[in-house]
């Protein structure tokens, strides 16, 4: 069986959508002919943990290094709750703009002389047949793009976000962003295949680099059946909407909620059996109208089986 190295930031024990793709790669990929070994951090402070998600990448070695992480220690001593966090990753706080501006690609660089001590070890001792990083954070796109310049080795970089324009890419002057194009040209222009989970993105990055397009390729984020056969619905006697992620920045309910107070208003029977639910916010929004809280619920980060149960439970979906 080939052996793949792949270069994960976010790995269980950290929860959080980036962590699931990784993961499933450690359960689906020996079925493929390739064998993954894992690269990471320690297990960082962080506002989401799923632990249930390490017996499913058991099958695969995990290898774990330090780091010197500025937003992890900025954290211990401000003790943000979830939502402050959010905050300061969306719209910038002062400290998080003061640190952030002098990181680049991003404030995970810290983690870079840890992991590339460790990435030089195994590439010598496991013999990897390619590497594979992925992103955020774009840190280690840094470390495969130096592995394949070194020990010439495939190597594979993959988008879960963009690179230039993200959300979370602090560009905040003209230098920020001459240097992110200029590590972005290099990347794209070395790696042997760059992978995007979505069009958009693959179309941001060959903005960026448009030669050799036959190296882009999309593979969008999918789903796992086993994980919704394992697992019962929630009870749940009323009529379940749910959403779940993040909100914040792009993904804004305002104008949900400016509907429901308005059919609330017109047809408050309407809304009796309803129950509204967010999950992974654990504070109510600002601009939560107050006749429509009864029906609305915000619930903190869960399990990923716990997760399930509430999708498989809900009359509809929220995006």
């Amino acid at each position: 069986m080939k052996k793949v190295l792949i270069i994960a930031y976010y790995f269980p024990p950290l929860g959080m959508g980036g962590v699931q793709r990784v993961v499933k790669w450690t359960k689906y990929l020996p079925q493929y002919g390739w064998q993954p070994h894992i690269l990471t951090v320690k297990p960082i402070r962080y506002y989401a943990y799923d632990e249930t998600l390490l017996k499913e990448a058991a099958g695969s070695p995990i290898y774990r290094t330090g780091s010197f992480d500025p937003t992890r220690i900025l954290a211990k001593l401000k003790k943000p709750d979830f939502t402050e966090k959010k905050r300061a990753v969306s719209q910038g706080s002062f400290w998080a703009s003061g640190i952030r501006q002098f990181f680049i690609p991003d404030s995970k660089i810290g983690w870079y002389p840890f992991a590339w001590r460790k990435l030089v070890q195994l590439i010598r001792q496991v013999q990897p047949d390619a590497i594979l990083s992925t992103s955020p954070p774009l840190t280690a796109h840094l470390l495969g793009m130096k592995a394949k310049v070194r020990f010439n080795l495939p190597w594979l970089a993959d988008f879960r976000d963009y690179w230039l324009g993200g959300e979370f890419v602090y560009t905040p002057t003209g230098i920020h962003r001459f240097l992110h194009r200029k590590l972005a040209v290099r990347a794209l222009q070395t790696a042997d295949a760059v992978v995007s989970v979505s069009d958009p993105i693959q179309q941001s990055l060959l903005k960026i680099k448009a030669s050799a397009a036959q190296k882009y390729f999309v593979i969008p984020n999918g789903f796992d059946p086993d994980d919704f056969e394992k697992v019962q619905p929630k009870n749940n006697s009323e009529k379940l909407f749910l959403y779940m992620g993040s909100l914040g920045g792009a993904n804004d309910p305002g104008p949900f909620f400016r509907a429901l107070g308005q059919l609330g208003q017109r047809n408050p029977a309407v809304l009796k059996n309803w129950k509204i639910l967010f999950i992974g916010q654990p504070l109510a929004p600002q601009n939560l109208p107050a006749h429509v809280a009864e029906q609305v619920e915000f619930v903190p980060y869960v399990t990923h089986p716990a997760a399930i149960g509430y999708l498989k439970a809900a009359a509809a979906l929220l995006f």
